[in-house]
């Protein structure tokens, strides 16, 4: 069960999607730059999160209030806001990154 609230559900879409394509993309490259590839699909999107969560979730003025007329305030992924979810989805790549590495030396 995913909970959110706004848009929220962008913090688990966008960098999901940009592994499944990053992924796709490695297996048609190979070797190196496609690991490099995937990396920088994966990476990519969490860039976009946090410059669109520090935006949706910036206190409203009263300018923000006629503008858009009634807006929500609160983008965040069982109860974290959008944007620190770009924090956290960029550990898995450094995360996966030394067990790939650490592998590798047990394998000599």
């Amino acid at each position: 069960m995913i909970i959110w609230r706004g848009h929220g559900y962008l913090g688990f879409v966008l960098p999901v999607f940009g592994g499944i394509v990053g992924t796709a993309m490695a297996r048609i490259v190979g070797g190196y730059t496609g690991v490099i590839l995937a990396f920088a699909l994966f990476i990519a999107p969490l860039a976009y999160i946090w410059n669109l969560g520090t935006d949706l979730n910036r206190e409203p003025t009263v300018e923000m209030d006629i503008v858009r007329g009634k807006v929500e305030y609160y983008h965040d992924l069982y109860f974290i806001k959008l944007q620190y979810w770009a924090v956290i989805w960029a550990f898995f790549p450094v995360i996966f990154g030394l067990a790939m590495y650490f592998r590798r030396l047990s394998a000599e």
